[in-house]
Formats: C-alpha cells, sequence, structure tokens
C-alpha cells in the first residue's frame, strides 16, 4: 500500500516539497551557526583567548563538514582466541573469582 502511494504525483509532489523546506531550514540554522561561531572567534582573537578562537575554528570547520571524527574500533584479545583458548581462559576466570 504504502509503495503504491509513493508512486502518486501529488504525494511525489508533497515530499518533494517537505524536501526542499528541510533543506532550507538545514541551510538556514547552519548559517546563522557559522555567524555565531565567527563572532566567537572575533571576540576570542580580541581578547586574546586563543584557545577558545581555535576552538570555534574547529567547530565550524566540522559544522561545514570540512574535518571529520574518526574513530579506530580496537578487537578484543577474546575475537583472537581459539575455543580451546577461550575455554581455558573462562576457565581460569571462574577459578580465579570462585564461581561455579
Amino acid at each position: 500500500q504504502a509503495a503504491r502511494n509513493l508512486k502518486k504525483d501529488k504525494i511525489i509532489q508533497y515530499i518533494d516539497r517537505l524536501r526542499v523546506d528541510a533543506r532550507r531550514l538545514t541551510s538556514e540554522s547552519v548559517s546563522k551557526e557559522v555567524e555565531k561561531l565567527d563572532k566567537v572567534y572575533a571576540d576570542a582573537c580580541g581578547k586574546k583567548q586563543y584557545s577558545a578562537a581555535v576552538n570555534a575554528i574547529r567547530l565550524k570547520s566540522q559544522l561545514l563538514g570540512f574535518l571529520v571524527e574518526k574513530k579506530e574500533v580496537q578487537h578484543s584479545t577474546l575475537d583472537a582466541m581459539n575455543d580451546d583458548d577461550l575455554s581455558t581462559y573462562l576457565d581460569q576466570i571462574q577459578k580465579d573469582h570462585n564461581i561455579q
């Protein structure tokens, strides 16, 4: 039912209108935030608060998509163990903590 409705012209036009509005609102809010960060940067430089100025530049760069935060996921040593090693390891934990 929903898939058929998405093919109707009126629904397609309505969804497109909503997307345009969302893009416009997002663009306006990003612009406002960039203006605020520009003011924070200028004020911080004027007060010789360079740490705050650098932070404002970093936040602005992230907001505009110039900086991407990367995270490294490290896998546990348990992932590298085979079944026998894992069983031995768990048995040792039970023994160390008096778990039955």
